[in-house]
């Protein structure tokens, strides 16, 4: 990690006392240190190095999670994801991080950058891997959504807000995507020396060739989409075909990490392949037969195997309408342009549901909705990446909504920097710092306002067949002549410039009715309703219920088929697909017996899709507290090393960020209701068992007690400056830090104590069998003195008993002896008696001396 030559602190020194020419300078200064990170006030500036530098990673991210006090450290994104962080933690409030700026600024890798921070922050265990899940979700929503513009290799198409819900302990539970605003168009119309989405190039890098075959591929250059024409390749050098193979690579690890099966994967492929076979369809008027034909039918094979369709089906979808008029079905032929409309028309349909499923898809690994008393006690942590405002040569119907979009948040910023403020020091009886700074509500006004409004002009030019986007021009010229911020062109062109925040851009409307009608008709629909794939059957599916819950239980009627030339139907000799279609569909009268209708899900356009997706957007910013992050491009040549003052000091100018160096300067960006501040913060100046009363007097005393300066205390709340909240934090640190020190002393001495006791048991425990040893030590001898006495008295008796026997034998004998008059035997006074040693009287089996010792001893 690079070490700072200017602490938190230091830095907003500095910058409290620049201006508006110096402050372009000093960061440029702080550019050539690798310094790419500025504080102005509680806003992070972020100069785009366009490299990476060596300040990022696991070991930089502890630094900054385990920080007491953010100040101490220098300037960065890790800082901001930090403070949203323990915000949400301390004060239980939802927080939002905006990342804004101009296209090519580097708001997709600050995202990235915040979400690895947070998951790094939360270190949770619950479940399995979530919060590596929530990281690895980049790759697939880059590969999807994100395109090669003229400023930006890696330019965000649609809008991005990642919502990650924590648990009380501070936990990650759960996270859940909502994509705002993709670009469709860009499906089948690219700019010069742009690039349509990535994952077309990923595919054409990364496939295999028994894969390029199995989707019927070819060379990239073959395909619409993806010919950059002119005849240049399509991977300008071996290093941008490596980083699309890398990628791809990249994506399908993603993807198996994110729960998404190999059948799975290889539809979506397939589908992508089917896209690219079906924009490359081409129409061709046949006079003689008074109809489209289609000239390259195979493109019509490849894409219906790989969609699950009847090839008959699709041509007839392609070059004929039908409709229901009075409840009888009207069929009728398309001309050239409605057509290609129909054929681009499928192609966006097919790639931005697809889009809108892999979300949802991601969702339901990601974002946890089945446990909801989780649920329930988790806050919120909000992440935006949008396109940044645009301004090329050439500008269109894309730049206009990306453009109008940034104008709704540049509004939103100045709402909660500016007019909140000013508003709320009014309420509270604050004095107010004398700023003015520019809004920008006449702009959103043209843009927005109905029922006159830019795009409610639009929107009633597309309900007219005879509109043209010249009408739509005049129509602008006409309502907005008198306004500040449009100017009408004198160019016979339809064009005409709007001045933006940003600055003035100039618009070319050819293609605004085209881009802005939503012609997928209901033949469409119908048709991959019926297909034998069961994923575009779901993608079809507009019911409200229809969802993916189950969809790894289903059985899939698709399998990726294997490689060979299409089966084409049966043919007479000169016939094709599209002229017997066509022969078919005059030959077919118009009373057929009435079929039912299928709603028309497209019915809307895409700007009203537009506008209601940017609503929903800024109601969930709305109910957060917000950080901002304000991304600035370097240069406009993405050189690393070289700073370009003027460009730098544009996007400032442009975007407020002097304003609110000002505003910040000045004013109190920390605003605190009392009652919550006393329950927060009370015990720096009261007892823990006291009870404060909600008063301004009690707020002042802690304040004072925690030695700060220069706040104010208004009718219901407190007034604190950017640093006021850190000092805070940190009094409150030490006096938990105290109160752990003392529950541990306690802890100890209590432990201790009962250790000590238990000791002493023991110890008694074992005095009483030392003596328990003793007394049967004693006993024992006692035992073998009496059974030693008791031998001897045995032996005493035994051997009187004998003599006595052999007395009464003797005497008997003898007896006998006289009375046969025999005489006396000499052998008789032999008796074969046992000793004593082996013998006892009382139990008949013998026992010597030293057994009887042993007993005694036991």
């Amino acid at each position: 990690m690079a070490v700072p030559e200017k602490s938190y602190g230091d830095d907003m020194a500095v910058i409290g006392d620049l201006t508006e020419d110096s402050l372009p300078h000093e960061l440029k200064r702080r550019y050539e240190r690798n310094i790419i990170y500025t504080y102005l006030g509680d806003i992070l500036v972020a100069v785009n190095p366009n490299t990476m530098l060596p300040i990022y990673g696991g070991e930089v991210g502890i630094v900054y999670s385990e920080a007491k006090n953010l100040k101490d450290l220098s300037p960065h994104i890790y800082a901001i994801a930090g403070k949203a962080y323990r915000n949400l933690i301390w004060g239980r409030v939802n927080q939002a991080i905006l990342v804004s700026g101009e296209s090519g600024a580097g708001k997709t890798e600050s995202t990235k950058m915040t979400i690895a921070q947070l998951a790094r922050m939360s270190k949770s265990q619950e479940p399995t891997k979530l919060a590596e899940q929530i990281v690895e979700i980049n790759p697939i929503l880059e590969a999807f959504g994100n395109a090669k513009t003229t400023m930006n290799d890696n330019s965000s198409r649609f809008g991005k807000l990642i919502e990650v819900m924590f648990n009380k302990q501070g936990k990650i539970i759960g996270a859940k995507v909502t994509e705002h605003m993709l670009e469709k168009s860009r499906v089948v119309h690219c700019g010069n020396g742009e690039r349509s989405f990535h994952i077309f190039y990923y595919m054409f890098a990364g496939l295999s060739q028994y894969e390029i075959e199995h989707f019927y591929l070819s060379r990239p250059e073959h395909y619409r989409i993806t010919d950059p024409r002119h005849g240049a390749p399509v991977f300008t050098s071996q290093m941008d075909y490596e980083a699309n193979k890398g990628g791809f690579e990249e994506l399908k690890e993603a993807m198996n990490d994110t729960g998404f099966p190999s059948q799975i994967v290889n539809i979506i492929f397939a589908i992508m392949a089917g896209i690219l076979h079906l924009s490359n369809i081409e129409f061709a008027p046949d006079p003689e037969l008074q109809q489209l034909i289609i000239v390259n039918e195979d493109e019509v094979d490849y894409g219906s195997r790989l969609l699950s369709l009847q090839a008959d089906d699709l041509v007839t979808v392609l070059i004929a309408s039908s409709s229901f008029v009075r409840g009888e079905r009207i069929v009728r032929l398309k001309s050239m342009h409605e057509a290609c409309d129909g054929r681009d028309a499928l192609c966006k349909a097919l790639y931005s549901r697809l889009f809108t499923w892999i979300v949802k898809r991601i969702n339901q690994v990601i974002h946890v909705q089945d446990d909801q008393d989780r649920y329930i006690d988790a806050g919120i942590i909000s992440l935006l990446d949008m396109a940044g405002f645009e301004r090329f040569q050439v500008n269109s119907f894309e730049q206009l909504c990306i453009n109008s979009a940034n104008e709704q948040l540049q509004s939103f910023f100045n709402t909660y920097i500016f007019s909140w403020e000013l508003q709320e020091y009014q309420a509270e009886g604050i004095k107010q710092p004398k700023i003015k700074f520019t809004n920008n509500n006449e702009i959103l006004g043209l843009f927005f306002d109905r029922p006159i409004g830019l795009f409610a002009i639009l929107e009633d030019e597309c309900r007219l067949q005879m509109s043209t986007d010249g009408t739509f021009v005049d129509h602008m010229n006409k309502e907005f002549g008198k306004n500040d911020v449009y100017k009408r062109c004198k160019s016979r062109d339809p064009v005409f410039t709007i001045e933006h925040y940003a600055g003035q851009v100039t618009y070319n409307a050819i293609g605004f009715i085209e881009k802005n009608r939503e012609t997928l008709g209901t033949n469409f629909i119908s048709l991959m309703q019926n297909s034998h794939n069961w994923l575009i059957n779901e993608l079809f599916d507009d019911r409200p219920d229809s969802n993916t819950r189950n969809i790894d239980k289903r059985n899939s009627q698709w399998t990726v088929p294997e490689w060979n030339q299409p089966n084409m139907p049966a043919l007479g000799p000169g016939e094709t697909l599209s002229k017997r279609a066509g022969k078919k569909i005059k030959q077919r009268t118009n009373i057929d017996r009435p079929l039912p209708a299928i709603p028309n899900s497209s019915s809307t356009s895409t700007s009203v899709h537009f506008r209601n997706s940017l609503a929903s957007l800024m109601e969930n910013l709305k109910a957060s507290e917000p950080q901002f992050v304000r991304c600035i491009r370097a240069n406009a040549e993405k050189q690393y090393g070289f700073f370009d003052v003027k460009l730098v000091h544009n996007q400032l100018l442009n975007t407020g960020v002097f304003e609110t160096t000002r505003i910040r300067k000045l004013g109190y960006p920390t605003r605190m209701h009392m009652q919550d501040f006393i329950n927060r913060y009370k015990v720096v100046g009261f007892p823990v068992t006291e009870s404060v009363e909600i008063n301004p007097a009690n707020c002042d005393r802690i304040l004072q007690k925690a030695q700060l300066y220069d706040y104010q205390i208004g009718k219901s709340k407190v007034f604190l400056k950017y640093w006021h909240v850190d000092q805070l934090n940190m009094c409150l640190e030490k006096f938990i830090s105290d109160l752990r020190l003392i529950q541990t002393t306690i802890q100890m001495y209590l432990a201790r104590r009962k250790f000590l006791d238990m000791m002493q048991y023991i110890t008694y425990c074992k005095d009483q069998v030392f003596s328990l040893g003793n007394i049967v030590a004693k006993t024992g001898d006692q035992l073998f003195h009496i059974m030693v006495s008791t031998n001897d008295l045995d032996k005493h008796h035994y051997r009187k008993k004998l003599e006595e026997q052999e007395l009464r034998r003797r005497s008997t004998r003898q007896s006998q002896y006289v009375r046969r008059g025999l005489p006396r035997r000499m052998d008789d006074d032999i008796y074969d008696a046992p000793d004593y040693e082996y013998y006892n009287s009382r139990s008949g089996y013998g026992a010597s001396r030293r057994q009887l010792y042993q007993i005694a001893q036991v």
